[in-house]
């Protein structure tokens, strides 16, 4: 799996994830009800300047996890969904993880995370990165306080930051080639005069 940040010109890319989103997944994400045509409103307001959008992308380069971690004043609030057929896999630890370290390096002093109180796998996450719950009128804010971040930490940030898109590269350009290779066998089968 890889973990990489998302850039606008991806946004058709994050758009399509949450459309395939069936119902209850969207409530889930979106602690309410969304059509399809808010949604693409939703993707056609994001503030890509302050926001930062996490993808986790399979071995076949497909976005799999999406994390949208959005600045508010000095907190960021984080939103997580993750494609039901990778669903404990370990997709949205390794979001939250990247995440937090994401939000910290932004300089932010607290990171947030809301859910309705019946989403377990939500909250399970929350709790095993070290969040906060309370809990207020059937959903569940949890919160955690940032510590700044060292040389250390930016440095990983940056690095983490390089590898993904580094790998991402390979897993698209393999695919690309893999692609070609089977056209021009596919083609090279029709030409030739069977035997």
């Amino acid at each position: 799996m890889v973990i990489r940040e998302l850039y606008e010109e991806e946004s058709d890319r994050v758009q399509a994830f949450l459309l395939a989103l069936n119902e209850h997944d969207r409530y889930r994400r979106f602690g309410r009800p969304i059509t399809d045509d808010v949604l693409r409103q939703y993707v056609a307001r994001i503030d890509w300047g302050d926001s930062v959008l996490l993808g986790a992308f399979d071995a076949h380069t497909e976005l799999v996890g999406l994390l949208e971690l959005a600045d508010v004043a000095s907190t960021c609030e984080i939103a997580i969904a993750v494609a039901p057929a990778h669903r404990g896999k370990g997709v949205g630890k390794a979001l939250m993880d990247r995440a937090l370290l994401k939000a910290k390096v932004r300089g932010r002093d607290r990171v947030v995370l809301l859910c309705q109180m019946d989403n377990e796998p939500m909250r399970r996450l929350a709790r095993s990165a070290g969040l906060h719950a309370t809990l207020e009128d059937g959903e569940v804010t949890g919160s955690l306080d940032l510590p700044q971040a060292g040389l250390a930490e930016v440095t990983e940030d940056a690095t983490r930051d390089a590898i993904g898109n580094a790998t991402y590269a390979m897993l698209l350009s393999a695919r690309t080639w893999a692609a070609l290779f089977e056209r021009a066998a596919h083609t090279s089968r029709r030409l030739l005069p069977e035997s």
